[in-house]
């Protein structure tokens, strides 16, 4: 239970860290609103559409293997927004973490 705790713990602040760095995101790289928004959109697609693939994972995997799957998914996407340079790369990145957070739930 204690791991499972940790693991959501990270879940979450892996997904509230975009929102702390949002305003010099989006100074650096000139963001709007509306370009913000839709990353921030693309995450909740990636939660979404990433429910059954992570699902069936579990299912047929096991919740071990399952989730062992799903934390390394998003924490290699996560990484990958340190070399994101524009709205682009980071709408894709988190669209696939969103894929890999859908398996903590």
């Amino acid at each position: 239970m204690g791991l499972l705790f940790l693991i959501t713990v990270i879940n979450f602040v892996d997904r509230q860290s975009l929102s702390i760095v949002a305003p010099l995101l989006r100074d650096s790289l000139n963001l709007s609103a509306t370009d913000y928004g839709l990353i921030v959109a693309a995450f909740q697609m990636g939660m979404m559409l990433g429910e059954f693939p992570m699902g069936w994972v579990m299912d047929r995997k096991g919740v071990r293997v399952g989730l062992t799957f799903a934390v390394l998914w998003w924490s290699v996407a996560n990484g990958l927004h340190a070399f994101a340079r524009s709205m682009t790369h980071f709408g894709l990145l988190r669209f696939w973490l969103g894929t890999g957070e859908c398996g903590n739930f």
